[in-house]
């Protein structure tokens, strides 16, 4: 399980080589509050922010060069059993989600495998998996979110939490939509 919450704060540092340059001295973005239900699947599964300081510094600590502003990570449980992590990461005013090859950028870094594409509601959400891990992610307008599930779908209905999740997230008044056109996307 720490797998799960390594790839997910790794997404945070990885941006680093998204892009360097100087940044704009601009108060960043925090992680909106309100974009994670409390509990999904009937309330079968929980989610707790995490409070660990290893989480904390690889968000504060991804060097200057980094193109994230603010992250926070939740831990998804059921009882006390570790199933998946959810990250929300803002960015930097440097980088413009409404450019493909700035989301392409942050794609390649969390998922360089092969990417399956699809819709929750009007949100595109890019998968990837391998052995018993499923990884989401999708894109607001200075924010992505990447969703991370361990188990079969015996254990937990993948697909399912992510619905429950991308609804909640995307139906907050502190959302703000990012609409892709239908460019080439292929990824």
């Amino acid at each position: 399980m720490r797998r799960l919450a390594a790839l997910a704060a790794a997404a945070a540092v990885a941006l680093a080589a998204c892009g360097g340059g100087p940044t704009l001295d601009v108060t960043p973005p925090s992680v909106p509050d309100n974009l994670v239900p409390a509990s999904v699947q009937g309330g079968d599964l929980s989610f707790y922010r995490s409070t660990l300081p290893k989480v904390k510094a690889s968000f504060t600590e991804a060097g200057s060069d980094a193109l994230t502003a603010d992250g926070e990570l939740w831990e998804l449980r059921r009882n006390e059993r570790l199933l998946g992590v959810l990250q929300l990461t803002t960015l930097l005013s440097d980088v413009d989600l409404e450019r493909e090859e700035h989301r392409e950028a942050i794609l390649r870094q969390v998922m360089p495998a092969t990417v399956d594409q699809l819709t929750v509601g009007d949100v595109r959400v890019w998968a990837t998996s391998s052995n018993d891990k499923i990884v989401f992610l999708w894109f607001g307008q200075r924010l992505f979110a990447v969703l991370s599930l361990k188990g079969t779908e015996q254990d937990l209905d993948h697909e399912g939490v992510l619905d429950e999740v991308v609804t909640f997230t995307t139906t907050s008044d502190e959302w703000e939509p990012l609409y892709i056109d239908d460019e080439a996307e292929d990824a």
